[in-house]
């Protein structure tokens, strides 16, 4: 997991911007530019967003990224036998 949301230009799937853009409240603009940044890894200046505007919500976006991975992983620790060497050989 990088720790920067440069480091995530072009790695999300659609999906995963798709909830993260659920749980923000931006213009369609600043939506377009987040999708065509994390998932199409266009540059700043090719999204044609005003930046200044823009990188608040990227950063934003990549913090909601990363707390939902954390809790997913949280959750398939505490409930699942994923992570338990004892159960893999009998699941």
């Amino acid at each position: 997991m990088s720790r920067h949301y440069k480091l995530s230009k072009g790695l999300l799937s659609h999906e995963e911007v798709d909830k993260i853009l659920d749980r923000m409240v931006v213009m369609p603009s600043v939506a377009k530019g987040i999708r065509q940044y994390f998932v199409d890894g266009m540059t700043m200046k090719e999204l044609k967003v005003n930046s200044s505007l823009l990188i608040p919500y990227m950063r934003e976006a990549y913090q909601h990224h990363v707390s939902t991975n954390l809790v997913e992983h949280r959750n398939k620790f505490l409930y699942t036998h994923q992570f338990n060497p004892q159960m893999r050989g009998v699941l």
